[in-house]
């Protein structure tokens, strides 16, 4: 629709054309960026961010057909602007529509602020993406959600029929066919249905009809069982989420499934979800792996979680080429490993020292009921353990395996707390490594603890702990599962008493020598009050500590040349973190090193000094013949970054930092390789990522060395040399996973890796 300005330009060209015919002037005039009307924005410009946090598209969707005039994107950076590049534009099946020179404008008093592209095209009604060439100064806000300010105007266009109607949606089953499922596809069966994840990221309006186009449904989640299907496969991938088929777009608050069936069983992340976005709308639902599989309702870039997702879809019989979950296993996916897991044969199989534990009937009060049958099991000691061991025989490095169980707690002010503790075991009964799970509520809730098993482990042991906060322990447990995920044949039980463990019992074996090239060697630490729960390695990027946190506000590491001197502090102020490299030993020396705990801060106008704790750890060690090997300038200051498998935070020069702030991403093993969301890591060693939509690649700019990867291409060229990997790059949940070794390494970093903790410590040199 045309605006009145219209008419006054229309009066100024007339008026210019009578001045000016006798001098046989042509004046011609062409409609500006303010001659359209807004027919969509995201632009919410107070408390503007430098970057959107992560998009690097904008999706929209339009239900009628537009005469696409322009594009507009917001640049605020520090108020600086940005030299115009291209802004692109997808549709929903990743089809190039078009890509444009910006030009420039300036808003607010700050030059280059907007970029404008006129594309003048017709759109038809559907999903479409855009892209702009830089990410890193694409603004957004709080008010925003953090999507990137995008601004499109236009007429809409009825030119070729007043009857125009929409893509096809599929809105129901019968335009589906199972003809359409991908060959190859990885379909499994749970009773009498069949499913299938989706690894593609999209809107849960493109999953939904994804799945119908397949002659199937985003999946239900109608049971517990059928629940804890889903959860075993959902921890055989590396998604952060999965879109399932539920939804209030309707009626807020009115949870229904997509497909009509009843609404019964739910797995809500409760009390925090459903929340509907704090008010601001949330009308899908994911389950999380954050949050234990437990469903968060999204759309919109809520909650820490992304607009697009991978997703489930199911059809309602067992499709002739689908996997029935008891292939290669002797029961189904999931099953749990554990025996008497509901104590129904009191404590056998469980071991407990103190003899203090009870299995028996809870029914004088139905709150405390057990769960599964009659029994469920309990002690009144102070912090009580039971823990039963399962071999891990026939199982995988990399396999997840998750620790589940029913508790709760007694009515009483403060509650007692319930323990969960999974740990995995070498042929020493070595803890390689352990998580813990803890809660406390009144009435029955459920624990998880989902973790891959780490190279090395032949058993996992399951130990169930009461936490006594007032009077006796009040601790109830039932209903506890062990399950393996992935297609492996089942463990044995080991039934062998073994000596109760503590919490922080862990044996390291001693250090055999100096490491090889690329390959960390575990230390034997000798002394100090944390000598069971600290764990140190010796590599090509320098000597490495990994310890539990204590009550101190942080900790000093200090190395010395004498057994007899405490020696210097390896930084200037104290560490934060729980780790950190010593990347200025000298290779091939050896070195007494010291942790210890830092109390107080010094206070300098006060006369106070700082004040120094326990010692934690102490150890010696020969280093590395290889340290600071391939560093051009061996003087240079060197730095390190910690990351840990699965781990959303890393280790910057021991300060800790998020990967993807805000968003969890973690670091994953593919095929056998580490592959990083590589953006925070290159930008901690001051460098640059580069990412190009239309050809796909990822260019990588730090050290002085430029790479270049392509996504789905093992190609790799570096410094305009061709080289090849053995594994391509992927692009999981809306972020570019690119494989560690390849990327690193060719950036000249030395870099080390430690399966007993599953970390990767990269070493560079300004």
């Amino acid at each position: 629709m045309f605006k009145a300005n219209y008419f006054k330009k229309l009066c100024s060209i007339l008026t210019a054309f009578v001045l000016c015919a006798g001098m046989m002037v042509h004046i011609s005039f062409a409609y500006g960026i303010d001659d359209y009307d807004v027919f969509l924005s995201s632009f919410k410009t107070d408390a503007t961010q430098n970057n959107p946090k992560g998009y690097t598209s904008f999706m929209f969707e339009i239900t009628k057909r537009y005469s696409l005039k322009s594009i507009t994107t917001y640049h605020w950076n520090n108020g600086r602007g940005m030299d115009p590049g291209t802004i692109s534009l997808y549709d929903d099946k990743g089809n190039s529509i078009g890509s444009w020179n910006a030009e420039a404008r300036g808003s607010s008093g700050a030059q280059k602020v907007n970029w404008d592209v006129f594309p003048d095209i017709i759109i038809e009604p559907g999903q479409y993406y855009i892209y702009d060439s830089s990410p890193e100064t694409w603004s957004s806000s709080v008010a925003s959600n953090f999507i990137p300010f995008v601004e499109l105007k236009g007429i809409q266009d009825n030119s070729s029929s007043s009857q125009i109607t929409p893509k096809e949606t599929n809105d129901d089953n019968s335009n589906g066919s199972t003809a359409n499922i991908p060959k190859n596809a990885d379909l499994r069966t749970f009773n009498g249905h069949t499913y299938l994840i989706v690894s593609e990221s999209v809107t849960p309006e493109v999953a939904e009809k994804r799945c119908k186009e397949m002659g199937g449904y985003l999946a239900t989640i109608t049971s517990e069982s059928e629940n804890d299907f889903l959860k075993t496969l959902f921890s055989e991938q590396n998604a952060i989420a999965y879109i399932i088929g539920g939804t209030d777009r309707e009626q807020e608050g009115e949870w229904k499934w997509m497909n009509g069936e009843a609404w019964s069983f739910t797995y809500w992340n409760s009390p925090i979800e459903p929340n509907n976005g704090l008010g601001r709308g949330e009308n899908y639902l994911i389950a999380a792996r954050a949050e234990s599989w437990k469903w968060v309702d999204f759309f919109g870039g809520y909650d820490n979680y992304s607009t697009t997702f991978p997703f489930v879809c199911e059809w309602s019989s067992e499709l002739p080429s689908a996997k029935k979950v008891s292939e290669n296993q002797s029961g189904t996916v999931g099953e749990n490993l554990l025996k008497n897991p509901s104590f129904e044969e009191g404590l056998s199989y469980w071991v407990e020292a103190e003899g203090t534990w009870n299995s028996q009937e809870m029914v004088e009060n139905e709150r405390y009921k057990a769960v599964h049958g009659k029994y469920l099991v309990w002690s009144p000691q102070n912090n009580p353990c039971i823990y039963q061991d399962v071999s891990l025989s026939g199982y995988n490095a990399g396999q997840t395996v998750e620790l589940s169980t029913q508790s709760c707690n007694w009515d009483q002010n403060p509650p007692d707390e319930s323990q969960i503790v999974l740990k995995f075991l070498d042929n020493s009964d070595n803890v390689i490594k352990q998580s813990k799970a803890q809660g406390s509520k009144s009435s029955w809730y459920r624990l998880n603890i989902s973790e891959r098993m780490p190279v090395g482990a032949v058993k996992a042991r399951v130990e169930l702990w009461g936490i006594r906060k007032t009077g006796e322990t009040d601790a109830y447990f039932d209903d506890v599962s062990l399950t393996v995920g992935g297609n492996a044949k089942p463990a044995s039980q080991i039934n062998e008493p073994v000596n109760k463990p503590t919490p922080t019992e862990t044996k390291k074996p001693a250090n055999t020598g100096k490491p090889a090239e690329n390959k960390a060697v575990p230390i034997e630490i000798t002394d100090g009050t944390a000598k069971s729960t600290t764990s140190a390695f010796n590599g090509v990027t320098g000597v490495t500590v990994d310890f539990k946190r204590t009550g101190a506000i942080g900790y000093r590491l200090y190395r010395s040349e004498s057994e007899d001197s405490l020696g210097i502090s390896v930084t200037d102020f104290y560490i934060t973190s729980t780790n950190f490299t010593d990347v200025n030993a000298e290779p091939n020396t050896t070195y007494y090193y010291t942790l210890k705990e830092i109390l107080a801060e010094a206070d300098p106008l006060n006369g106070k000094r700082e004040e120094i704790g326990d010692t934690l750890a102490r150890w010696k060690t020969t280093t590395s013949e290889f340290i600071g090997q391939g560093f051009k300038n061996k003087s240079a200051t060197r730095h390190f970054i910690m990351l840990k498998i699965d781990d959303p935070k890393m280790s910057v020069d021991g300060i800790i930092q998020e990967v993807d702030p805000g968003k969890g991403t973690a670091p994953i093993v593919l095929r056998g390789r580490t592959v990083v969301p590589i953006r925070a890591i290159v930008e901690a060693m001051d460098g640059t990522v580069g990412w190009e939509y239309s050809t796909q690649e990822v260019s990588l700019k730090a050290s002085g060395n430029s790479v270049k990867m392509w996504i789905n291409k093992k190609q790799l060229v570096k410094n305009g040399k061709n080289e090849k990997m053995d594994i391509e790059p992927k692009v999981i949940n809306a972020r570019t996973f690119v494989p560690l070794r390849f990327g690193a390494e060719n950036l000249n970093c030395q870099v080390d890796w430690i399966n007993s903790t599953n970390s990767i410590i990269i070493v560079w040199s300004e």
